[in-house]
């Protein structure tokens, strides 16, 4: 850390593979899915795939339970089949949507090392803000899930710990979702997330300058004193066009990508979007952004890549 460095007043912290290994979650859950729903209606994976490629991005990546109705609903063949099947499981609930549910859950924890930088960035009173391209609904289930599974570890003495860790978060506005897509989430938690939360109503996704001057309008900070952390190129775009006095420090950890998930992406993701250390790494190389910080291992080394003092 250099001593002629600005002292840094602002985190602004994406979320997705920054925060938590999303990709890590997005494939335990869908990949079951995938594979029950093609055995279950007797169709081709091949087709599920394509389905999953054309439904909306809220569904493919974020709401596994609104996806299968997205599916359903948009093969005749399919709701013929679920019409016919549907009566079966009246008692249980959808097992194939039960499911999803229990595998993320249980798959949506915090990277090492980010409580302890969150409670660091309280305790000098340090802002933090998530800014995120992740819908509203997906923020509130993964953050409420990350609480609880860190309550249950013993790492915060409850979920809502967690909404005392961050200030404001600036997110995308969501689709409607079913009911049991927030099966479980707190409703105190949910309602104080929504008084913490901005959606952008732009249609504006990352990389957007113009969102990120917003964020630090709001919180009355110099780009020179913030810091913008996350995963992908998009990020650091973002922060470097911005204003090339704001630093960005890369979470190069959460741009590794298993060869599980990279197979699962090439079948069913979109081409907006790309995943893997070496590539991520090369378009970042490609734009121009050279980070300030790269985060090789946890967030433990923004403490000491950088000077952190009160906002």
């Amino acid at each position: 850390m250099s001593s002629a460095a600005p002292s840094k007043q602002l985190a602004v912290l994406d979320l997705d593979n920054t925060m938590i290994d999303t990709l890590t979650v997005w494939e335990a859950g869908l990949r079951p899915l995938i594979d029950a729903f093609s055995r279950h209606y007797k169709v081709d994976v091949g087709i599920v795939h394509e389905l999953i490629r054309e439904a909306p991005g809220q569904f493919r990546f974020n709401d596994g339970v609104s996806l299968q109705d997205w599916m359903i609903d948009s093969d005749p063949r399919l709701r013929e089949a679920h019409e016919s099947l549907t009566s079966g499981w009246a008692a249980a609930g959808n097992p194939i949507k039960r499911d999803w549910l229990r595998h993320t859950a249980e798959a949506s924890v915090f990277y090492e090392g980010v409580l302890p930088m969150l409670r660091r960035w309280k305790e000098i009173r340090t802002g933090v803000v998530i800014q995120t391209d992740a819908e509203d609904s997906a923020v509130i289930r993964r953050l409420w899930l990350m609480g609880k599974n860190a309550a249950a570890q013993g790492l915060l003495e409850s979920p809502h710990e967690i909404l005392d860790l961050v200030g404001r978060i600036y997110c995308q506005p969501g689709m409607t979702h079913s009911a049991q897509y927030m099966d479980g989430v707190d409703l105190r938690f949910t309602n104080e997330m929504h008084q913490k939360m901005h959606r952008w109503t732009d249609r504006l996704f990352k990389p957007a300058p113009s969102h990120l001057r917003r964020i630090l309008e709001d919180a009355r900070v110099k780009p020179e004193n913030a810091v913008y952390v996350g995963d992908t190129h998009k990020d650091g775009v973002e922060a470097k066009s911005f204003s090339a006095r704001m630093a960005f420090a890369w979470a190069s950890y959460g741009a590794h990508a298993s060869s599980q998930v990279l197979s699962l992406y090439s079948a069913v993701g979109s081409k907006s979007y790309m995943y893997g250390h070496a590539a991520i790494a090369a378009e970042l190389s490609n734009r121009g952004v050279v980070p300030d910080a790269t985060l090789h291992h946890s967030f433990h080394e923004l403490e000491q890549n950088f000077d952190w003092v009160p906002n």
